[in-house]
């Protein structure tokens, strides 16, 4: 009879229809989910012929927040501890306890379930190994705990009760007229006859809520006088604002979620987000964390459990990605290990994860000192390090005199700091791929009707030049769709940075530069022409090949497919891309770009605090370029470009001077910021 009872209990019902119960093997984060074939899998899955898992625990909920109790009956083939054929709920209020006493501790017999029209006597007595009882915790239970749970109804009956009075109210009201009683005065005598008469004249010209706004007009010596207080009177606003919170309250739903009075006068986004948050972390985990503990107790299967799976419960992944990104700051900071890091936002342990980054201290050694370089596993070749000038090689030198384990400890750090933007980076980069995966079809399309319409041949060469001018467009959309989160690394290595040099610097500043709006302008460049390089080669070789068009639709779907999943193409997809195309485009765009942002911006920091000079840092591994392997070291004048293999790059990932892929795509190196103090070199 209450739609705020009703809303509050159903929206936990849908709830959890997110995070349903599954089966697992192993433990903590090394769990694995089951297969569904598997018998645990199977009976959580469908829990009896009659219910999916939704629908039956939904029941669940519903039973253990009217009555404060949930009895699941355990349906085994035979004698034992076996695992149950079928799960059944049953009405709480169709279920009895039997008690048990011994001595002076309580106990229970089992339970008396007694079907829909029966008596106690024909009751269906179950033992307590076949029941699972979830209840709320009653305090004022005989059986300490094993009897029966407190309904959440129990606290909130008042409450209710106001608040179904007061719709019953209205409804009489519109019911019976809508007209707020009164009297009506005449100042001679009345007869039963007029009285009666005039009632009914009064009723059927000013009753009825039609009529509510009509004006009365009264014969002469006649008054009216209203003896009922007005709606505004009444104040139901104020009454329904405590009734909601008093209703809502028991069942820990935030009034905002079920769009309640209360909840939508203060209703906003980040409200409902937060809300959404708290009812997750306060009400349904705990809630359902009472299930699932009676669920593992009672569905035992050798070396399997069932546990909820929250992975896909949205509010819970907003919490989740906030925690990553403490996790994120506390591992830059120094204050949590590398594999404490991974371990928190989803990856794996690696043998040299048990370190923590530090913000390094500044040690000064002078700039002419001759100290031979730290032994390394892999040194520059002889030939690299005779064409530096003497400058340059002096100043390399005493910058390495700090220590191989320091240097390489930056560069992870700078490296961790780009790795924890790469997912966003290539999670956008595959919506983008997709925007353009639908205009090239669509522009392909365009020119296959309108070849039928002319009946002739299809125009390659007028699909290529489409193909361009979109391109030429989608730069921008591109470029703005990534400014976010270039936005986001440059910020984070702002943090890097003043950990560093002891400095602070509102990146804000250089959102409204030259500088930054020139680099967003040449970050979608690459791409767009990687994408056109590539249609242009699909399209010659459809031209050679004599394609249809049905089968370049198909190509070009493959294609962008295999950039944005590359798990989606099947082995004769596969192998013509191996041969033609750039595998794993997705990441390449997302490793390549974020650290190209953080030593972007870590070259503009260095202007604004006045860094005289950076050392280019390799991560001098199996995967290093050669090139760039031969820069390890190298120290320049900020502002003055880097020379490497011949090509000019202001950092590592700059393509603005004119360096090809091959030395940008994928690149780890970084920079490191040289000072000067007294005439000494620190860091």
């Amino acid at each position: 009879m209450n739609t705020l009872i009703y809303s509050a209990i159903m929206y936990k019902v849908r709830a959890m229809r997110a995070a349903p119960l599954r089966a697992w093997t192993g433990d903590g984060e090394q769990r694995e989910l089951l297969p569904p074939d598997h018998p645990l899998q199977a009976l959580v899955s469908r829990p009896n012929f009659h219910q999916g898992f939704s629908e039956f625990f939904g029941q669940c909920i519903v039973y253990r927040n009217l009555s404060g109790n949930s009895f699941t009956m355990l349906d085994r083939p035979g004698a034992g501890d076996v695992l149950p054929t079928a799960l059944f709920n049953l009405r709480p209020d169709r279920v009895r306890i039997m008690p048990e006493r011994k001595g002076a501790r309580s106990g229970i017999k089992g339970f008396l379930y007694v079907p829909e029209s029966k008596s106690v006597q024909d009751g269906i007595p179950i033992l307590p190994k076949d029941m699972m009882h979830v209840k709320s915790t009653n305090p004022g239970d005989s059986l300490e705990g094993m009897g029966f749970g407190l309904s959440a109804m129990a606290p909130l009956a008042r409450s209710g009760d106001v608040d179904n009075a007061i719709t019953q109210f209205l409804k009489l009201f519109f019911d019976r007229g809508a007209m707020l009683p009164g009297v009506l005065q005449f100042d001679q005598p009345m007869t039963e006859a007029h009285i009666s008469r005039i009632k009914e004249r009064w009723k059927e010209i000013y009753g009825g809520f039609e009529n509510w706004t009509d004006v009365g007009v009264l014969d002469q010596g006649a008054t009216y006088q209203r003896v009922s207080l007005g709606f505004d009177e009444m104040a139901f606003e104020g009454q329904d604002e405590r009734n909601e919170s008093r209703i809502l309250g028991p069942f820990g739903v935030p009034p905002i979620l079920i769009g309640s009075r209360i909840g939508l006068n203060r209703a906003t986004y980040a409200n409902a987000k937060e809300a959404r948050q708290q009812f997750w972390q306060d009400t349904m985990v705990p809630e359902t964390l009472d299930f699932e503990a009676e669920f593992r107790f009672y569905l035992r299967y050798e070396n399997a459990y069932v546990a909820f799976d929250f992975s896909k419960v949205p509010a819970l992944q907003e919490v989740a990605e906030g925690r990553k990104e403490e996790a994120r700051q506390a591992f830059v900071a120094g204050g949590i290990t590398r594999n404490e890091y991974r371990l928190e936002t989803g990856r794996g342990l690696t043998e040299d994860g048990d370190v923590y980054l530090l913000p390094f201290s500044t040690v000064a050694v002078p700039v002419g000192a001759e100290v031979a370089p730290p032994a390394r596993e892999e040194q520059p070749p002889d030939a690299e390090e005779d064409e530096r000038d003497e400058g340059e090689k002096t100043e390399a030198k005493a910058w390495r005199q700090l220590g191989t384990e320091t240097r390489v400890r930056y560069a992870k750090q700078v490296d961790g700091t780009a790795e924890s933007w790469e997912a966003a980076f290539a999670g956008e980069a595959a919506k983008q791929l997709e925007i353009d995966r639908r205009e090239v079809l669509r522009i392909l399309q365009e020119e296959k009707a309108d070849s039928l319409v002319r009946k002739a041949t299809i125009g390659w060469q007028n699909i290529l030049l489409g193909w361009q001018d979109y391109l030429t467009m989608a730069a921008e959309r591109w470029r703005e769709a990534f400014i976010p989160h270039v936005k986001a690394v440059i910020q984070d290595q702002e943090q890097n940075l003043g950990a560093v040099l002891g400095m602070s610097f509102d990146v804000e500043n250089l959102w409204a530069t030259d500088s930054f709006t020139n680099y967003t302008i040449q970050f979608s460049k690459p791409i767009m022409r990687t994408t056109n390089d590539w249609l242009t080669s699909l399209l010659q070789t459809a031209t050679h090949e004599g394609w249809t068009t049905g089968r370049m639709e198909n190509a070009l779907g493959a294609m962008f497919d295999k950039w944005a999943n590359d798990d989606s193409l099947t082995e004769e997809q596969q192998e013509w891309f191996v041969e033609r195309q750039p595998l794993y485009r997705r990441e390449a765009i997302a490793r390549t770009e974020t650290i190209k942002a953080a030593n972007y911006g870590s070259e503009e920091l260095y202007k604004a605090w006045s860094v005289p000079a950076r050392e280019w840092l390799a991560i001098l591994d199996d995967r290093v370029r050669p090139d760039h392997a031969a820069m390890d070291g190298i120290v320049q004048s900020v502002g003055t470009p880097f020379k490497v293999a011949g090509y000019e790059m202001m950092y590592p990932g700059d393509g603005s001077l004119g360096a090809p892929a091959s030395q940008i795509i994928n690149c780890r190196c970084t920079t490191a910021p040289v000072i000067l103090i007294d005439g000494q070199i620190a860091r």
